[in-house]
């Protein structure tokens, strides 16, 4: 008897064991496991935690006294707060109005797993999300509303090629890469796929590529466009490329798409094509086109910088410059070049356009310009140090605003172009960068967002608290 009543004293002290070590490893490890149970319908919706800097957003004062735009393009700038552990807020700084608007929140539920996370000015969110049964699908939400897509097509590569077996293919498990339009209309959605490989050709490799669009809101994605590009000088898995360029902002349901093609010593990007979601035709807006910026507000102008041809450890085998390019007549203008500006062919520097916006009027055009000095480096190409020399290397980035005939230049050294807001007013970050020889790499460090004046020079922040700027998008004719 006195043993039947041991072992039920011990049974009940095992399961308050169990029942306490299961309660501590639940809260331990409640933010993973809280997901899984979402899945299973075994939770309870989890409410976003408290994020002062996310709840209370502010531009500072200063900012309401800059005058108003006076044309019809109107600018929006979107930025977030949080994190993904109490949750990711969006907001849209109307720049006309001064006024600061939330639109969108990602609960820490989603945002912890969310990835290729896209906002426009009103609120659409576009992301992709791992679901229960380890497929990758797109999310899009808008207010209250929320779809969930399946892949209409994965991308597919060439993983390598031999005498005996030919070429092998393998598909992509993620969803494909996607765009959410300016106006959170439409989406976009693109996939490169290697379909077959010709050796006799100089290894020719034949790529299909998919493209196909949906409105927001519908449940399915509309009829798929195929077109097949071969593409000669097969080389490192992968020989030709199409991909999303940006978006046309005076027409939203069209899109910019550029080509890559991967060389030995460099890939080259060539192309510029317009394709209409809703027509599901190609325009090819100029095969001048490399390395594409960005288009004006009325899509009649794009600014882009030459393939660099720099290869084989050199340093700058390439008078890098920036292009202005007339859709209308598919003539072009050099708005900087540097060998000219720097007077350094053949020397170990480089001076780079990294980005460049013309300004609403078009009067304007702003650039970011990354420098690089190599002080042991007598020339462009490789040089190899005596022992014990060590790294003498140099960084710098800088702001150049001049007018659009390439007259009155400026420059705003450490700083890095964010983009337009009117004809007179840019927003730009301070940047500076060290070579760091100890880890044989950059450090760089980026500050918060500030607004510039062109006409005076003048800087004033933007927000009072830090942010994470997201991007510039554009109203017009409202």
């Amino acid at each position: 008897m006195n043993d039947r009543r041991w072992n039920i004293l011990y049974f009940v002290i095992g399961i308050v064991f169990l029942l306490t070590a299961g309660a501590i490893l639940f809260f331990r490890f409640e933010d993973r496991l809280r997901p899984a149970l979402h899945h299973l319908g075994l939770s309870k919706p989890q409410q976003t935690q408290e994020n002062p800097v996310a709840e209370n957003p502010s531009i500072v004062e200063a900012l309401k006294s800059l005058p108003a735009s006076s044309d019809n393009a109107h600018a929006i700038v979107l930025f977030s707060t949080g994190d993904a552990a109490s949750g990711i807020h969006y907001f849209a700084l109307r720049w006309r109005e001064k006024a600061l608007q939330e639109v969108a929140v990602l609960p820490s539920i989603d945002a912890v797993r969310a990835r290729r996370v896209q906002v426009n000015q009103n609120g659409t969110l576009a992301y992709t999300l791992v679901d229960s049964t380890h497929r990758d699908r797109l999310v899009v939400k808008r207010g209250s509303a929320c779809e969930v897509y399946e892949a209409p097509f994965h991308e597919r590569r060439v993983e390598g090629w031999s005498n005996g077996s030919g070429a092998r293919f393998e598909d992509g498990t993620e969803f494909p890469p996607f765009g959410l339009s300016p106006d959170g209309h439409t989406i976009v959605v693109y996939a490169n796929r290697g379909i077959a490989f010709s050796d006799s050709a100089e290894g020719t490799v034949f790529t299909e590529f998919s493209i196909s669009s949906i409105a927001v809101g519908e449940p399915s994605f509309g009829p798929l466009r195929l077109d097949t590009i071969a593409q000669g000088g097969y080389f490192a898995d992968e020989s030709f490329r199409r991909f999303l360029a940006g978006w046309c902002i005076a027409d939203p349901a069209c899109v910019l798409f550029s080509d890559f093609n991967a060389g030995q010593l460099y890939g080259t990007t060539q192309h510029l094509w317009k394709y209409s979601t809703a027509t599901r035709q190609y325009t090819l807006l100029s095969p001048k086109v490399e390395r594409y910026f960005s288009i004006s507000l009325d899509d009649q102008f794009v600014l882009y910088t030459n393939n660099d041809e720099t290869c084989c450890a050199g340093i700058n085998y390439t008078d890098n410059q920036l292009i202005r390019l007339s859709v209308a007549n598919d003539s072009t203008d050099i708005l900087f070049d540097e060998f000219e500006s720097f007077n350094n062919n053949d020397k170990g520097e480089n001076h780079a356009p990294l980005n460049a916006e013309l300004s609403p009027d078009k009067k304007r055009v702003a650039t970011t310009i990354d420098d690089f000095i190599d002080l042991n480096s007598p020339t462009s190409g490789p040089t190899e140090r005596d022992p014990g020399v060590a790294d003498s290397l140099f960084g710098d980035r800088y702001v150049l605003v001049m007018h659009s005939d390439g007259a009155e230049e400026r420059e705003y050294h450490d700083r890095e172009l964010l983009g337009w807001v009117d004809e007179s007013h840019l927003l730009v970050r301070p940047y500076s960068e060290t070579w760091q020889p100890s880890a044989h790499d950059w450090k760089e460090v980026w500050g918060d967002v500030r607004v510039l004046d062109v006409e005076n020079g003048g800087e004033t922040p933007c927000f009072s608290q830090p942010v994470t700027f997201i991007g510039i998008q554009w109203e017009l004719g409202k």
